[in-house]
């Protein structure tokens, strides 16, 4: 193969595992799955291609990857950059365009396309591996299909349905991560109620840090935090150090399960910034989901607070708080997808907690209470970096690949349920018709906006396929 000399490669982390990108200043030269056999010599060593992050193509190479893999699409639409194949191999690309999405045919179905009956096993070799293809790249079966081993059946194109599992081999780990995050609240009132807010987010982020470390040593991922260790700092003061300092000082004047309901509006806010910062499209349908969503938010910021049982002055500042922390891990979000692709999710959660302990180094040792906090409080801490941040982190990344991203994210809804009867349970707090009522209507606004809830029917077929 005879690639151009600008190009340049990425990488992403995708269910059915790590996806290896390139890009000319023409297109998309190719995709391969990490370690797959007969890819090119330049993915890799002295003479390797450079990284970037930011190419256009690579970008939204990756975006529509993903989009496909959560059945959000069944096609792509980008440019291709064919040159450095033969033109038999070419026209063999040419044809994979042809097959339609759901599809399939054989070697000798396309040696026939090409005038080339006798050419059966010149186009299986210039194909894929597979003797029936199923269109899953459309425009991208350049060499993106191309060939990973001698019929191994693991081409270079995704199949048409996402791979997730059934429900019993994950749904116990989605309970636990709903419950470990719901139980964050608590230990952060625990904790903030004698720490302070900032020392509490502080010593949160630098226990996680502690944790999730040793294990990214282990799995051999500190070179990848290593070559993008600016992006990943940057993002823990804005997904970590901020909200984490925001929500420390909010449950200080108004219930954990309040709090918690809020937070339920970050993949609202999400969708929000996405659209304003990255140019996603919102439908009708989504734009009314958004709506909904901040309507509920409102109603909840209206009443709430005092049929809850809240008497504080500061209630409305702590609502504006959790909306603030909800705003920046919907800004980090974006900021991720645009500078963290391909950073594999252990050393992105493990980069962005240092960052965040580095942020809030100063401000926790400014603000260290003179009287040393009891066992009760350390205790909260040691609970809430350790459960509700490292293994939280570790679960979530492994319902993302188990689960699909759009089940992982339903998770922000149960939360809010563990902790009302947290709160409830350890805290006397009350739960009122009203919160719930609002909560409700956040959860449908949340579930329009980001797509869980769709009038289309290919969501829904999608959905049966998984």
């Amino acid at each position: 193969m005879q690639y151009h000399p600008s190009t340049v490669q990425t990488s992403t982390s995708t269910r059915l595992g790590t996806v290896r990108l390139a890009a000319s200043p023409q297109g998309l030269v190719g995709l391969w799955f990490d370690g797959q056999r007969h890819q090119p010599a330049q993915l890799d060593g002295p003479h390797a291609w450079p990284q970037d992050l930011h190419h256009p193509v690579l970008v939204a190479a990756i975006e529509q990857l993903h989009q496909y893999l959560r059945g959000e699409r069944t096609g792509f639409e980008l440019p291709l950059d064919l040159a450095g194949g033969t033109p038999f191999q070419q026209d063999v690309w040419r044809a994979l365009l042809s097959i339609g999405c759901g599809h399939t045919t054989s070697y000798g179905a396309l040696s026939q396309q090409l005038g080339r009956p006798a050419a059966v096993r010149a186009v299986g070799a210039r194909k894929t591996g597979h003797a029936t293809r199923t269109r899953a790249c459309q425009s991208t079966a350049n060499r993106a299909c191309q060939a990973p081993g001698k019929g191994t059946g693991k081409g270079g194109c995704m199949s048409a349905a996402p791979v997730t599992q059934p429900v019993s081999a994950w749904i116990g780990e989605f309970v636990v991560l709903a419950a470990l995050w719901g139980a964050s609240f608590l230990f952060m009132r625990m904790g903030a109620s004698e720490f302070g807010p900032l020392p509490t987010a502080g010593m949160r982020v630098l226990l996680a840090t502690v944790f999730l470390w040793p294990i990214l040593l282990y799995q051999g991922q500190w070179p990848q935090l290593r070559q993008h260790w600016k992006p990943a700092l940057l993002s823990g003061l804005v997904n970590s150090a901020i909200p984490f300092a925001l929500y420390s000082w909010a449950v200080l004047h108004i219930t954990t399960g309040l709090a918690s309901i809020l937070n339920a509006t970050v993949p609202l806010f999400g969708a929000l910034v996405a659209w304003v910062w990255l140019g996603d499209r919102i439908n009708r349908l989504r734009g009314l989901g958004l709506a909904i969503g901040f309507v509920g938010v409102a109603l909840l910021a209206w009443r709430a607070p005092g049929g809850a049982g809240i008497k504080s002055d500061y209630a409305p500042w702590a609502i504006a708080a959790c909306m603030g922390a909800t705003t920046c891990y919907a800004i980090a979000a974006s900021y991720a997808r645009r500078y963290l692709v391909g950073v594999p999710p252990l050393a992105a959660a493990t980069g962005s907690q240092l960052g965040a302990a580095l942020g809030l180094l100063v401000p926790m040792l400014w603000f260290w209470p003179a009287t040393m906090p009891g066992p009760r409080a350390w205790a909260a801490i040691v609970a809430i970096a350790v459960l509700c941040t490292g293994i939280a982190y570790i679960l979530y990344f492994r319902l993302i690949a188990h689960a699909g991203p759009s089940r992982a994210l339903a998770v922000t809804f149960l939360a809010p349920v563990f902790a009302l009867l947290y709160g409830t349970v350890f805290l006397n707090e009350a739960i009122t018709p009203w919160m719930i009522g609002c909560g409700l209507v956040i959860v449908c606004g949340t579930m329009l906006s980001t797509g869980l809830i769709s009038t289309s029917r290919k969501p829904l077929e999608a959905a049966k396929r998984t």
